[in-house]
């Protein structure tokens, strides 16, 4: 679903008049809530590529946390932040590591092989009308909700509003966890700590 009709939906809901641009916002702070609940199915993304004559690979800038990467068809694990001093350019064992989206992989590969990196995505931000989140369309209403919820959040909101669409948000958030779990098993939930 495009921005517009984002911020449609929460116009139609919310008793406050918000410009655009606070509209916006708040699908972004939403957006960006949710997608620190949990590795939702929707933000697990596959790059791929060729490896280059440096030591390292840039990443997607959308990149949040790599989960495997297989380079010439061998697999590695993360290498343990104690094996990898960047700084110094020294590296204990084998794996990979990323810092500043930097990509490395121990030992260096040779140029021109082929890698594939999995990894866990931050969601989209969105700016123009028609920009659509990664989210699937079937779980719009949850951030729709919880923007609502967020609008009342402010100095002119109300509070009762507020409770009202935190509660429709949470028992939203519930089936889309029982969804997600259905789909791949259950996944201990966690926060992102540099979600803002």
């Amino acid at each position: 679903m495009q921005l517009s009709a984002i911020r449609s939906a929460i116009s139609t809901e919310v008793e406050l008049s918000l410009t655009s641009t606070a509209l916006t916002q708040l699908v972004n702070r939403a957006l960006r809530q949710i997608a620190a609940v949990r590795d939702w199915p929707w933000l697990e993304l596959e790059e791929t590529g060729t490896w280059p004559s440096t030591a390292t690979t840039t990443m997607a800038a959308t990149a949040a946390s790599v989960r495997s990467v297989v380079v010439d068809g061998r697999r590695y694990d993360p290498m343990a932040e104690q094996d990898a001093d960047t700084e110094a350019g020294q590296f204990l064992g084998t794996g990979f590591s990323v810092a500043d989206r930097e990509l490395r992989v121990v030992p260096q590969p040779t140029e021109g092989v082929d890698y594939t990196v999995w990894y866990v995505a931050w969601e989209n931000t969105l700016a123009a009308d028609s920009d659509e989140p990664l989210i699937p369309d079937a779980y719009i209403d949850a951030v729709v909700m919880l923007a609502c919820s967020m609008a009342h959040d402010r100095p002119s909101g109300s509070n009762a509003a507020r409770g009202r669409f935190h509660d429709r948000y949470r028992d939203l958030l519930k089936d889309m966890t029982r969804a997600s779990q259905a789909k791949r098993g259950a996944q201990l939930p966690r926060v992102r700590q540099d979600v803002v």
